[in-house]
C-alpha cells in the first residue's frame, strides 16, 4: 500500500507560476476521475507527471517537490512516531474533500481505506505556515501551526530597516540637541516671559517643539521649570498642550518629502559642524546635519518596509489589527513609550501607508496610540519630583489619553474626513497622515482648551500636596543635565540659592545661641548642618553632570558661579559649626564672659549675617550695587577683628577677664567671624566676577563683528 497526495501550486515560486493552470486542470481531472497516481510520494521514491512540460519545466518542478517531499518527512519525523508516511495513514478522504484557503498552495490526501481509524493529514493554508490536524472517525481534534516562511522573509533586508530606523533616531536626536544649543538661554527665557496667559503657552509651546522638533524635549523643560517653581501648572498645561500641536511639524516635513535633499543637509551640516570656528554654527551644522540624517534614515528604512507587504504573516497581522482598532492603539502607545519618540512611530506609519503596506483605518488607531505614549516622558521626567510637576504630567496623560480615546469612538468618521480632505487637495499619502496628526491634535486642544483651570483643579484632587517640609532637591532633574543643560543650570542654583536659605537659618540660630546658651538652638545646628552637607553633595554632583555638556561661553560662567557659591555655603556653615562648638566650651565655664568681650562679639556676628544676606540676593540678583556694600563692609569687619584683638589683650593685662577659656578662644572666635566675612564677601565677588566676565566676551565679539 502506498500514499498518494494530490498538490495544487500557486504562484508562490516564480519558477513554476507558468504550470499553475496546467497543474489546476490536472487535479480537477483527478478529482473527476478519482485518480491515485498524480504524484506519488513513498519514504524513499518521489515520481510525478511529466505530462507535456519541457525539460527545464521538469527540473524546477523536481526540485520544488524534492523539496516539499523533505519538509513533509521532517515534519513526519517530528510529530509522528512512525518514520513512513505508508505505515502512518490508515484511513480514507474523499477526493473531493478539499480544504480551500486564501492561499495558492493546497495540499489533499488520498487513500481509499476503510473508515473510522486515526490518520492525520497537511494543509499549507499559505507558504507561511503548515497546519497538521488529527482526525478521527472523520473529526478533527487539533490543528497546530508548525513553521514560518523563510523565503520572503528572506528577500526583505532587514539591516537596511533597521539600519535606517536607528539612522532616523540618530538625526532626529542629534538635531534637537543642536538646535538646544544653538537657541541656548532664549528657550527658557521664551517659556518664562511669554507664557503667562494659557493661549500665550500654546503658541510659545507649538513654537518651540516646532523648532526643537522633539516634544518629549519641550515637555521635560516644562516640568523642569514647574519643578524649580518657575512656572505655574497652568503656565505648563498650556505649553504641553502647544507642544502637541508643534510635534505635527516632524510628520509635516517628513509628508513634504524632501528625502531626495537629505544628501545636500548632511553635506552642508558636516561643512559646517566641523570647518566653522564659531560655536554658533557649528550648532547650526549639527542641526542641518541631523535633519539629513534623519530623512536619509527615513528614505532608507522605506525603500524596505514597502516590501513587506508581500510576506503573509504581516498581511494577516495588518487584517487581523484592522479588525481590532484598540490593539494597534495599545501596540502603538507600547512602542512609542519605549523609544521615546512619538514622532519615530509616525515616522513609520507614514511609510507604511504609502508603500500601501496599511490602511489608513489601520494607521489612525497607531497613530492615537504615538500621541498616548508620548506621554511616557512627561511621567517619567516627573518620577521623584515634587507634587506640582506630578500634577502637570498627569495632566498630559490626560489629554492625549481622553482625546485618543474620543477620535477612537468617532475612527470611521475621522477616516472619512482624512480621506475627503486628501481628495480635494490631492494630497500624498505621508501628507494624508501628517494632516490626520494636526488635526487630532488642534481639534483636541481645542476641545480641552476652555476647561484648562477644570483639569488642573482635578489632578489636585487625584495628586494632594505632602503634609511635610519639602526637600527641595526634587528639582535637580537628572535628565535635564543632557536635554537641556541650560535649565539644568537654573535649577541647580535655585538649589544652591534654597542651601543658602538654609545657611541663612544656621546664623540666625547661632546668634540666638550665643544670646540664649539654650542648648535646643545648637541641636538645630546640628540638624540644619547635616542637611547644608546633603545639598551641597548633590547639587555638586548635578553640576559636575551639566560640565559633561556642551556649554556656551556664557553657560559656562554661570556653571562656574554656582558651583563656587555652593562650596562658599557650605564653608560659611562650616564656621558656623565651628563657633557653636567655641561657644559650648564657653558656656561650660561657670564664670561669664566679660560683657565687652560678648559686645563685640555680637557685633561681628550680626554683621556677618548681614553680609551674607546681602551675599545671597547679589547672588541671586547680579546687582554690582549689593557688591559694591558687602566689600565696604568687608574692610568695616576687618578693622572691627583688629580692634576686638586690641581690646582683648588690654583686657588680659588688665585681668578683666575671668572666663580663662573664653580668654584662650577669644581670637579665634573673632578670627572666623571675619573669615566668615571674607567669604560672604566672595559670594558677591564671585557672583560679578563671572557676570562681567560674560558681559566682557559679549563685547569682545561685538567688537570683532564690526571689524
Amino acid at each position: 500500500m502506498f500514499l498518494t497526495i494530490h498538490i495544487i501550486i500557486g504562484n508562490i515560486f516564480p519558477i513554476v507560476y507558468d504550470t499553475y493552470e496546467m497543474l489546476i486542470a490536472s487535479i480537477r481531472e483527478m478529482s473527476d476521475t478519482r485518480s491515485d497516481h498524480m504524484f506519488l510520494l513513498t519514504p524513499n521514491t518521489l515520481s510525478f507527471s511529466t505530462h507535456d512540460l519541457t525539460p527545464i519545466k521538469k527540473v524546477y518542478q523536481a526540485i520544488l517537490f524534492t523539496s516539499l517531499y523533505t519538509l513533509l518527512k521532517h515534519l513526519n519525523t517530528l510529530f509522528f512516531y512512525s518514520t513512513h508516511f505508508t505505515q502512518v495513514y490508515k484511513g480514507y478522504i474523499p477526493t473531493s474533500t478539499l480544504f480551500q484557503t486564501r492561499s495558492p498552495l493546497y495540499l489533499l490526501l488520498s487513500k481509499r481505506e476503510e473508515m473510522g481509524k486515526l490518520y492525520n493529514f497537511f494543509t499549507f493554508s499559505s507558504l507561511h505556515c503548515v497546519r497538521i490536524y488529527t482526525v478521527k472517525n472523520g473529526r478533527i481534534y487539533r490543528m497546530v501551526i508548525v513553521t514560518s516562511h523563510i523565503a520572503i522573509i528572506s528577500q526583505i533586508q532587514w539591516g537596511l530597516i533597521l539600519g535606517g530606523f536607528g539612522l532616523f533616531l540618530f538625526g532626529m536626536n542629534f538635531m534637537g540637541e543642536g538646535l538646544k544649543s544653538y537657541a541656548g538661554d532664549q528657550l527658557k527665557e521664551s517659556f518664562e516671559k511669554y507664557a503667562k496667559l494659557p493661549w500665550q503657552g500654546i503658541t510659545i509651546g507649538t513654537i518651540i517643539t516646532a523648532i526643537l522638533q522633539s516634544s518629549s524635549a519641550t515637555t521635560a523643560l516644562t516640568i523642569s521649570l514647574v519643578h524649580a517653581k518657575l512656572m505655574k501648572i497652568e503656565q505648563a498645561v498650556a505649553i504641553i498642550m502647544g507642544a502637541n500641536i508643534g510635534t505635527t511639524m516632524t510628520a509635516f516635513l517628513i509628508g513634504i518629502d524632501i528625502e531626495t535633499f537629505a544628501v545636500y543637509f548632511i553635506f552642508i551640516g558636516a561643512l559646517l559642524a566641523i570647518f566653522s570656528k564659531p560655536k554658533k554654527n557649528k550648532y547650526l551644522g549639527n542641526s542641518l546635519l541631523g535633519f539629513g540624517i534623519l530623512f536619509f534614515g527615513m528614505r532608507l528604512m522605506g525603500e524596505e518596509l514597502g516590501q513587506l507587504q508581500t510576506l503573509p504573516l504581516f498581511n494577516e497581522a495588518i487584517d487581523y489589527l484592522a479588525d481590532n482598532s484598540l490593539l494597534s492603539l495599545i501596540g502603538s502607545t507600547i512602542f512609542t513609550g519605549l523609544i521615546q519618540s512619538s514622532s519615530a512611530t509616525i515616522g513609520i506609519i507614514q511609510k507604511l501607508y504609502e508603500t500601501g503596506s496599511i490602511t489608513l483605518l489601520t494607521a489612525l488607531p497607531l497613530l492615537l496610540g504615538s500621541n498616548i505614549g508620548t506621554t511616557i516622558t512627561a511621567i517619567l521626567a516627573s518620577l521623584g519630583g515634587n507634587k506640582t510637576s506630578q500634577r502637570a504630567a498627569l495632566v498630559h496623560v490626560f489629554f492625549n489619553l481622553f482625546g485618543s480615546i474620543i477620535f477612537m469612538i468617532f475612527l470611521p468618521y475621522y477616516a472619512s474626513f482624512i480621506s475627503y480632505i486628501a481628495n480635494i487637495f490631492q494630497l500624498a499619502p505621508m501628507m494624508e497622515i501628517a494632516i490626520a496628526h494636526i488635526a487630532f491634535n488642534i481639534t483636541i486642544t481645542l476641545l480641552f482648551y476652555p476647561f484648562i483651570s477644570k483639569v488642573v483643579s482635578f489632578v489636585k484632587i487625584l495628586v494632594k500636596d505632602e503634609q511635610m517640609i519639602e526637600s527641595n532637591l526634587d528639582e535637580l532633574n537628572i535628565d535635564l543635565t543632557k536635554l537641556f543643560p541650560v535649565s539644568a543650570l537654573e535649577s541647580a542654583k535655585n538649589s544652591s540659592l534654597q542651601m543658602g536659605h538654609i545657611c541663612q537659618n544656621v546664623i540666625r540660630e547661632l546668634i540666638d545661641y550665643f544670646d540664649s546658651k539654650d542648648i535646643e538652638h545648637l541641636n538645630n545646628i546640628t540638624t540644619l548642618e547635616k542637611s547644608i552637607t546633603i545639598y551641597e553633595r548633590k547639587i555638586t554632583e548635578y553640576l559636575v553632570l551639566i560640565a559633561q555638556s556642551d556649554l556656551g561661553v556664557e553657560e559656562a560662567h554661570h556653571h562656574m558661579t554656582t558651583m563656587q557659591n555652593t562650596k562658599i555655603i557650605k564653608q560659611i556653615c562650616d564656621f558656623c559649626v565651628s563657633l557653636s562648638e567655641y561657644f559650648e566650651m564657653i558656656f561650660e565655664d561657670p564664670e561669664e564672659i566679660s560683657p565687652n568681650a560678648k559686645e563685640e562679639i555680637h557685633e561681628m556676628l550680626m554683621i556677618a549675617s548681614w553680609m551674607f544676606e546681602n551675599g545671597l540676593k547679589c547672588y541671586e540678583e547680579n546687582s554690582v550695587d549689593l557688591y559694591h556694600a558687602n566689600k565696604d563692609m568687608e574692610s568695616h569687619l576687618s578693622i572691627l577683628e583688629e580692634q576686638s584683638c586690641s581690646n582683648h589683650f588690654s583686657r588680659i593685662s588688665n585681668r578683666q577677664i575671668t572666663n580663662t577659656i573664653a580668654a584662650s578662644v577669644f581670637v579665634d572666635i573673632i578670627s572666623t567671624i571675619e573669615r566668615m566675612g571674607i567669604q560672604c564677601c566672595n559670594i558677591s565677588r564671585y557672583t560679578i566676577y563671572y557676570e562681567r566676565a560674560i558681559i566682557d566676551e559679549i563685547d569682545t565679539k561685538k567688537k570683532r563683528i564690526k571689524i
